[in-house]
């Protein structure tokens, strides 16, 4: 429909199935190591605005989401698992003003999951 889901499929293309359903961008998915989860990009709770993101988790045997970070016209993204409950990901957050403050250099990141 002209957005961005994740979906998944065999190697081989045959059972495809959509994890996802958005109207707006779901992005840069990564398993974790032991395949129970998903860890994505999204701006699902800015209304599509491209210059707020931020990082969710989807259990795949529930469909379940969760938003894991939070920020106001922050951009995080590249989420990467460090292990089962701890994801690394980029953003433009002020280190010293994490949640409402920006700055136009990028660090590393790292959350743990609840």
């Amino acid at each position: 429909n002209g957005n961005f889901d994740l979906w998944q499929q065999n190697i081989d293309g045959s059972n495809l199935k959509q994890l996802t359903r958005s109207v707006f961008a779901d992005l840069e998915p990564t398993l974790s190591d032991d395949g129970k989860h998903i860890a994505f990009v999204s701006n699902r709770d800015a209304a599509g605005d491209i210059l707020q993101t931020s990082i969710y988790t989807l259990e795949i045997a529930t469909g379940k989401i969760q938003r894991i970070t939070y920020g106001s016209d922050v951009v995080d993204g590249g989420p990467a698992w460090l292990d089962n409950q701890t994801i690394i990901f980029h953003s433009n957050r002020d280190p010293k003003a994490p949640q409402t403050d920006t700055v136009d250099n990028w660090r590393l990141w790292m959350v743990k999951l609840p």
